[in-house]
């Protein structure tokens, strides 16, 4: 628009041919389509807080410091899924998934940093709240899809999401001639762990100590704690939520109702207490068939109660798979 008064300007004060205002008035627009088209490769809200309003105004190396809560989500047996497609309906299935994706992501004030194939990356300057609505939201879109994939004899989609908050590094990395912008640090990486895990917990959604500390209404969000972990390449433990809500409503109905009797037996577990931790999860179970936390601490506390618990338990368990 800018330009476009410029144009317009100079055509007031200095008299110019018609010929040559439709010239520039074309480039001027160019230059705007290219505006846009840039923003749909590098995000906006990236370039602003790097302090830039445009890419031309981006160098190698630019940084910021800043806290953040950041999303990780993926497709479960993505590589099944596409196994046997062509390559046209595999780009048309993961662009359907994506599209249902997206707008929970940016109605919660976020911004979407990276696709890597099926998988998003998400970052959230704002409150954590915003992350944890989001991870909601994409719950909710993806019963959506499924039902619209379920009209069309298609596979239900599973996913898994992962949210940690914490300080990370924003900037422009890259060599001489290619440059692109990312994020570093130690909160990314627990994020993208703590999204695997929810393969280990059977869950959908799993959030960090960090992330559930720094909401603002923790209250008005279903959690329970699941585990207290040292992930894979980490050494400092670390208390994993699951995020009840967004789930199936049977599924979510079943494990509130038994939410408190979980919270018990983890107590126990944590205590070291194994027989009555196992009796709890046992309970948890069978009134929730489909919860395999509940499940993985039966298995686990049979085996302490075989084995015998550690001299030196903390209730903290390392994991050995990223």
């Amino acid at each position: 628009i800018d330009g476009l008064k410029s144009g317009a300007n100079d055509y007031l004060t200095k008299p110019i041919s018609k010929n040559e205002l439709l010239a520039r008035l074309k480039t001027h627009l160019e230059n705007a389509r290219m505006s846009v088209a840039a923003g749909r490769f590098v995000p906006r809200e990236f370039l602003k807080i790097l302090g830039h309003s445009s890419l031309l105004d981006v160098s190698r190396g630019d940084h910021m410091e800043k806290e953040m809560s950041i999303l990780f989500s993926d497709i479960r047996s993505f590589t099944t899924l596409v196994e046997g497609r062509t390559p046209q309906q595999n780009f048309a299935f993961i662009n359907e998934y994506l599209g249902h994706m997206e707008p929970p992501i940016l109605r919660n004030h976020g911004f979407i940093d990276s696709y890597e194939g099926d998988a998003i990356m998400a970052l959230f300057e704002g409150k954590a709240d915003d992350a944890v609505a989001a991870g909601i939201g994409d719950l909710q879109a993806l019963t959506e899809l499924n039902i619209v994939r379920s009209g069309r004899g298609d596979r239900e989609l599973k996913i898994g999401i992962g949210v940690n908050t914490g300080r990370l590094m924003l900037g422009t990395i890259g060599g001489l001639d290619r440059i692109k912008c990312g994020v570093i640090g130690d909160p990314v990486n627990l994020a993208a762990r703590i999204e695997t895990m929810t393969k280990f917990y059977g869950a959908s959604f799993l959030i960090s100590e960090h992330t559930y500390a720094a909401l603002r209404e923790p209250d008005a969000i279903a959690t329970r704690a699941v585990d207290r972990v040292i992930a894979k390449g980490k050494t400092k433990p670390v208390t994993v939520y699951e995020v009840l809500d967004g789930l199936p409503d049977d599924e979510r109905g079943r494990k509130l109702e038994a939410r408190d009797a979980f919270d018990e037996a983890w107590s126990l577990f944590q205590q070291g207490t194994m027989d009555h931790a196992l009796a709890r999860f046992e309970t948890v179970a069978a009134a929730v068939p489909e919860d395999t936390a509940a499940k993985l601490y039966v298995d686990r506390c049979q085996t302490y109660l075989r084995d015998g618990v550690p001299a030196d338990w903390t209730g903290v368990v390392t994991l050995q798979e990223k």
